[in-house]
């Protein structure tokens, strides 16, 4: 479930009704994408769908580690080194991102006004600035944006 709704996306973006769903919806997905990625952290409607995220986990995590630990033995039956070495890798590659996947979800949040005025903030950027290039004018982040609204929710990473 979307932390923002088509009509208040519509509302935002100053659109009417009649403005294609289908345009609108891509830019929903990747502001709050971009939110989450930002925060660190999985964003959920309510207690509720995070319950059951987090319940879902050592299913997900079991099945990760069993998908792992079979291509580490179909990795040992590979003759050459090299290839060998590859199989691992990608065995090991797909592990840690699911473990990471994990994490995102352990430490989800509930979706707050802040997310909300966030990830509008984003949404509005996305589409007023369809281009990768402004041309005759000059671009200036704001600094009480969206990354201020969500820092103070951001879970850092540290290596």
């Amino acid at each position: 479930m979307p932390v923002i709704t088509l009509d208040l996306a519509r509302a935002h973006l100053r659109v009417g009704p009649t403005y294609p769903q289908e345009q609108i919806e891509p830019y929903m997905a990747g502001a709050e994408d971009h939110a989450a990625r930002y925060l660190n952290r999985a964003i959920y409607p309510d207690d509720a769908a995070m319950g059951a995220a987090v319940a879902a986990l050592p299913g997900a995590l079991t099945a990760a580690r069993v998908a792992y630990e079979a291509a580490v033995a179909a990795a040992a039956l590979i003759e050459n080194a090299s290839d060998r070495g590859d199989a691992l890798n990608i065995a090991e590659t797909q592990y840690r991102a699911a473990r990471e996947r994990a994490t995102r979800v352990l430490n989800g949040i509930v979706v707050n006004p802040c997310i909300v005025s966030a990830v509008l903030l984003i949404l509005g950027h996305l589409f007023e600035n369809r281009e990768d290039a402004v041309v005759g004018a000059t671009a200036v982040e704001l600094p009480h944006g969206a990354k201020a609204l969500l820092r103070h929710d951001r879970r850092v990473m540290m290596p």
